[in-house]
């Protein structure tokens, strides 16, 4: 894409960070239980917090962080991602309990 004066648009914007892994050649992205029902989404806004995260829950088994669009996340969300009622930002390790994280992957691709 071109603006007018001839020079490129600027590419989408870092939106935040996700926790995601690869699984059988799809994207997995890490989301949890949320009340009353459906799933929470976890974004975060800098890739610090987000390994922070990840480190604090333990979760292991290939989970890591990856940079999301504000483009990519919508069409995440009104397609792959449809059970997902929330977004939770920059939550804490101590936020969520057992339940919660035992949620997990939700498929993409």
């Amino acid at each position: 894409m071109v603006e007018a004066r001839g020079e490129p648009a600027p590419r989408g914007r870092p939106l935040g960070y996700l926790i995601s892994r690869h699984e059988h050649n799809r994207l997995e992205l890490f989301a949890v239980a949320a009340a009353p029902r459906g799933e929470a989404l976890l974004i975060f806004g800098s890739d610090r917090t987000a390994q922070g995260f990840l480190l604090g829950c333990g979760l292991g088994g290939g989970w890591g962080v990856r940079e999301t669009t504000t483009g990519e996340l919508v069409s995440l969300l009104l397609g792959h991602l449809a059970n997902v009622e929330t977004v939770a930002l920059d939550p804490g390790p101590g936020s969520l309990t057992a339940q919660d994280t035992g949620s997990g992957a939700r498929s993409s691709s």
